[in-house]
């Protein structure tokens, strides 16, 4: 019984010291509604908040944005094409988010991707940075 216990102990013993682990970047984006008419603007909004213990100093890479959208249409149950944005090359500027700081910018997507075909689609915000 006495060997139980402690064989029982040991997992909870392992989690309790197991390192938390928190994201350091919270992305979260806001629309207006959730449908559109066709050649419409698509406004929406980002907040990106800086959750770790430093200030954020976010670039370009050689291979990577900062900050980028992936973009997909659902073209049937088991069938998501990619859209691809209208200019690959496009630039950034650097930014600098300070601790615990929250930044909101507005972007249009139907300037940025081709979303003009009727459909049901999907948008994810990705922030990248490179340390």
């Amino acid at each position: 019984m006495h060997i139980r216990r402690r064989l029982f102990l040991l997992p909870l013993l392992l989690l309790a010291f197991a390192p938390r682990l928190h994201a350091q970047v919270k992305v979260e984006m806001g629309f207006e509604r959730r449908l559109w008419v066709l050649y419409e603007p698509i406004p929406i909004t980002v907040a990106i908040t800086n959750l770790s213990g430093h200030d954020l100093h976010l670039a370009d890479s050689d291979t990577e944005k900062w900050f980028s959208f992936q973009v997909t249409q659902d073209d049937g149950p088991n069938d998501k094409r990619v859209i691809a944005p209208l200019d690959v090359n496009y630039k950034l500027s650097p930014l600098v988010i300070p601790v615990g700081a929250t930044v909101k910018t507005r972007v249009n997507l139907s300037n940025l991707y081709e979303v003009q075909d009727i459909g049901l689609y999907r948008f994810k915000a990705t922030v990248y940075d490179r340390d």
